[in-house]
């Protein structure tokens, strides 16, 4: 299962989700908007958290975020 994490989550919690899923992820990307294109169909949950708990990044996960992707089925908020 394709698995999206827009922002940095804690070492131990990418490690686990790479090793169980195909983890994709975005605050590492030069071209987010060009990744998630390419992805977007595949991808079935997002993982993210607050601010606090990943290095300070944000990427709300709005309405028009979850639009982009046409087969997501959860959403899973750390914090």
């Amino acid at each position: 299962m394709d698995v999206l994490m827009p922002v940095p989550l804690p070492p131990l919690i990418r490690q686990a989700m790479a090793q169980h899923f195909t983890l994709h992820t975005l605050w590492n990307q030069a071209d987010p908007d060009a990744l998630i294109e390419q992805i977007a169909p595949r991808i079935k949950a997002i993982v993210t958290g607050v601010a606090i708990l990943a290095e300070d990044h944000q990427y709300p996960i709005t309405s028009s975020v979850m639009q982009r992707f046409p087969n997501l089925r959860l959403i899973a908020n750390l914090g």
